[in-house]
C-alpha cells in the first residue's frame, strides 16, 4: 500500500487533481437540474453532489462551486427561487455531459444540448424524458467561508416519476452513476435487506 502526502497532491495539474478528488467520494447520482433566469432563458446543468438533508420536510442539498465564474444555475436559483432535479436514463448521458460545457447566459443548455423541457406549476423547466424528476423550492443557501463554495438547500414540493413511488426503486427509472467528472456507469441491484435491529438478523427482501 501506498502512502500519499498533501504535498504529492499538490504535484498534481489542476484538472487531473479536482477528478481524482471527486473519484474518492465514490459513485453517485448524476442530474440535471433545470433553472430559469429573470429574461425567460432556460438552464440546465449536470451535478453529481446531490444529497439528502431531512424527510419531513423533504430538504435536499448540493453543492455550488466558487463564484470565480459566472454560476448560471446558482444565480437562477437564488432570484427565481424554483428548480428541478432530472434524474438520468442511459441514452442521456452524452448529451447530460455537455452542458458542463461553458454555454453563455443567453444560450439554453436545453435547446444546445437536446433536451425539451416540460412545466408544470412551478416555474422552473423539468427534462422531459426523465423517467425521475424533483421539484424544489428554495429555503437556504449557505455560504461556505472555507473554499468559497455555497451549500443550495431545497424543499422537494413534487415527484414526476415513471414508477409508482410506492414501489419505488431508482434502479426501476435511473440506473446511471457517474465517478469523478467524466465516468459514467450502469447500476445493477444487488440485496435488499430488512431494517437492521439489534435483535434479530436482517433478512432478504424482494426489490419489489
Amino acid at each position: 500500500m501506498k502512502v500519499y502526502s498533501k504535498n504529492d497532491f499538490s504535484k498534481l495539474e489542476k484538472r487531473d487533481k479536482a477528478n481524482l478528488f471527486n473519484c474518492f467520494h465514490g459513485f453517485k447520482s448524476p442530474v440535471l437540474i433545470g433553472t430559469k433566469n429573470s429574461e425567460g432563458v432556460e438552464n440546465l446543468a449536470i451535478f453529481s453532489n446531490i444529497f439528502h438533508i431531512g424527510a419531513n420536510p423533504h430538504f435536499i442539498g448540493f453543492i455550488s462551486r466558487p463564484d470565480s465564474v459566472d454560476r448560471h444555475t446558482l444565480e437562477n436559483i437564488r432570484k427565481q427561487k424554483f428548480y428541478t432535479l432530472n434524474f438520468l436514463n442511459i441514452d442521456q448521458i452524452k448529451n447530460a455531459h455537455q452542458t458542463s460545457a461553458r454555454y453563455e447566459k443567453n444560450q439554453s443548455e436545453f435547446t444546445e444540448c437536446s433536451f425539451d423541457s416540460y412545466y408544470t406549476l412551478l416555474p422552473a423547466p423539468y427534462v422531459l424524458d426523465s423517467n425521475f424528476k424533483l421539484g424544489l423550492e428554495l429555503k437556504e443557501v449557505i455560504d461556505i467561508k472555507l473554499n468559497g463554495t455555497h451549500l443550495i438547500v431545497g424543499e422537494c414540493l413534487e415527484v414526476i416519476s415513471s414508477k409508482d413511488i410506492e414501489s419505488f426503486g431508482l434502479h426501476d427509472v435511473s440506473n446511471v452513476a457517474v465517478n469523478g467528472l467524466d465516468r459514467y456507469y450502469k447500476v445493477d441491484p444487488i440485496v435488499r435487506f430488512s431494517y437492521a435491529k439489534s435483535d434479530r438478523e436482517v433478512s432478504r427482501l424482494d426489490f419489489n
